[in-house]
């Protein structure tokens, strides 16, 4: 599903470098975001979606990303702003059915070449809260978030037999990170939609 999904970005004209941003709630296609932008040669993007319209569009200007990944409940928020992103050429939605201007991501024509990353090269742009100014896009290379796992396992001495629960928001570095350590070191990996107490001790149970 990465390959495909990265296959189907790099139809969409992507080139090494580019930004790719995600309009999502916790799944997994978000999972396969992350995985599929990097390996297609791109930046991943994901965007928080507690934001206003006004931010979020700044956040998509910023970046410079020309495709957009919305999954179906944030097409609405979409509509209602496209006027104020004009660098988004592509509009994607992860479902079977597009609305008019959205393209279905199952639609899309596959390629399968394309630029390769270097471990160097950027893979996320993850943007900060802006608590204290505006937010800012915090470069993070391939290195640097394989680096990153790898502290992180060896600072909780993680073994062979842990299994991971994801309920923060994938959009932020915690539930994003740890989703690329999840596959890293293929733990089983269990996503959550949102963080409640109850639901989130009954999973663990």
């Amino acid at each position: 599903r990465v390959r495909r999904f990265a296959g189907a970005l790099r139809g969409l004209g992507l080139k090494r470098g580019e930004s790719v941003a995600m309009l999502g709630a916790n799944n997994a296609e978000y999972f396969e975001f992350y995985f599929a932008v990097p390996s297609a040669g791109g930046i991943s993007v994901p965007i928080n979606t507690r934001l206003a319209p006004a931010e979020i569009a700044e956040l998509l200007t910023d970046c410079g990303a020309r495709i957009l990944i919305v999954e179906p409940q944030f097409v609405e928020l979409v509509m209602g702003m496209r006027a104020t992103l004009p660098d988004v050429e592509h509009f994607v939605i992860l479902a079977p059915q597009a609305p008019a201007g959205f393209r279905s991501m199952d639609a899309l024509p596959v390629v399968e070449a394309g630029d390769k990353s270097d471990i160097d090269d950027v893979a996320m742009l993850l943007y900060t809260g802006g608590t204290t100014g505006r937010s800012k896009g915090v470069m993070l290379t391939h290195r640097g978030l394989i680096t990153n796992t790898l502290q992180w396992a060896a600072a909780l001495e993680l073994t062979k037999d842990e299994s991971l629960l994801i309920a923060t928001p994938m959009f932020h570095a915690v539930g994003g990170l740890n989703s690329i350590a999840g596959a890293l070191f293929a733990y089983p990996t269990c996503i959550l939609p949102r963080f409640d107490p109850v639901l989130v001790f009954e999973t663990v149970q």
